[in-house]
């Protein structure tokens, strides 16, 4: 089963009347599910072994959101931006992306990106598929290397501001955007949007708060609930 529609307490989708999709990134439009774990990954085992503790404390409400962020920023200090540039060329898009982002501009649906990941990844893909909008957040370099501060456009988490900004910038109405993510910080786009798809969800939490779910690894099944 490609999609499921059957809860009734589900806005039911309205194909032809969606004029925005906007799309969460990482696990959604590309395969990797969390950028900022690759270039974690590719700091090292030090640094694989520092962000597990890192999680560990912020689960037990040991460190806030934001200090968890900003300590994560901080290890990309004086490394070289290369371990970046190598995470956006391996890049892998889920099947059938750009098949579905091309017919949605064809339908003259207008398309964006809001990602808690990295804005060079964002950047890329949205120059790959044609998106017209993306906000991620942004580490800054300085002489090609990481300074190990950041610009938080959307921290995990609270993709609400983020999300509200990227629609008013089309000038589209809210209840004619389409929000496509799978994890529980695309929750707060699937509330303020028309139709909230959950892609591939990654637990019934993220399902229960969409009014649609394709769960199979295959974009396509998105354009018969935007376009009909």
């Amino acid at each position: 089963m490609a999609t499921q529609l059957d809860r009734p307490r589900r806005r039911p989708p309205r194909p032809g009347t969606y004029r925005a999709v906007v799309f969460d990134l990482d696990g959604t439009l590309v395969r990797e599910a969390n950028s900022w774990a690759v270039v974690q990954r590719k700091l090292g085992p030090d640094g694989h072994r520092t962000a597990r503790d890192r999680w560990r404390r912020f689960r037990a409400g040991l460190i806030s959101r934001e200090r968890f962020l900003r300590e994560q920023v901080a290890e990309f200090r004086g490394r070289e931006v290369a371990v970046l540039d190598e995470l956006v060329a391996e890049l892998e898009y889920h099947e059938g992306v750009a098949a579905t982002c091309a017919a949605l501009r064809a339908a003259g649906v207008r398309l964006a990106i809001v990602s808690s990941g990295l804005s060079a990844l964002a950047e890329r893909v949205a120059i790959d598929l044609d998106v017209e909008l993306h906000r991620a957040n942004e580490l800054h370099v300085d002489g090609g290397r990481f300074t190990g501060e950041a610009t938080l456009h959307v921290p995990v988490g609270d993709k609400g501001p983020a999300f509200r900004e990227t629609v008013t910038s089309l000038d589209v109405p809210f209840e004619t955007v389409v929000a496509v993510g799978d994890g529980t910080g695309d929750a707060d786009m699937f509330r303020l949007a028309g139709l909230g798809v959950a892609f591939c969800p990654l637990s019934f939490e993220v399902e229960d708060a969409a009014d649609a779910v394709i769960d199979v690894p295959d974009m396509r099944h998105l354009l018969p609930l935007v376009l009909g």
